[in-house]
């Protein structure tokens, strides 16, 4: 269902509005039915009554809930996006701050996202600094990977 399509279907859904507010709800509440009917005054018996809502009926505005949830997240994803040069404009304002701390965090964040986190190294060792033997099984193969049993190191 493209942008147009689901404008079109919500607004003829809003001449009801309990299914327009049902709508709304389920992507509030991350389309957990019974908080959704909760939050517009409704009971799941409502909603599974076929004088109210039919099989087909719910399952659309199941459907509409989720495409409208996608929606909003593409228009989020779009704004956050545009606002990304702004955002390194800002960061790089930061680290003339007079503030060191402010001048700090944003250096950090610079370096973070331009040149990446400095890796952790993790020494692993068995009992008693025992050399650890290591085994991996490819999830798509029916024998497993050479085992890889590192050297002890004297490093930390």
């Amino acid at each position: 269902m493209n942008e147009s399509e689901l404008k079109t279907a919500l607004d003829e859904l809003k001449q009801t509005p309990i299914k327009f507010n049902l709508v709304c709800a389920l992507v509030e509440c991350k389309f957990n039915i019974t908080d959704a009917l909760k939050k517009i005054g409704r009971s799941k018996g409502w909603f599974y009554d076929s004088n109210n809502t039919t099989p087909e009926e719910r399952e659309y505005l199941i459907m509409l809930a989720t495409e409208y949830n996608a929606a909003t997240k593409m228009q989020a994803m779009d704004t956050i996006s545009a606002s990304t040069p702004h955002a390194g404009d800002v960061l790089v304002k930061l680290m003339d701050s007079r503030d060191e701390r402010i001048k700090l965090a944003a250096t950090t964040k610079v370096l973070e996202y331009g040149v990446g986190k400095p890796s952790e190294n993790i020494r692993l060792a068995g009992k008693d600094g025992e050399v650890l033997e290591i085994l991996v099984t490819y999830a798509n193969s029916q024998t497993d990977a050479p085992s890889v049993s590192p050297e002890p190191t004297d490093n930390p």
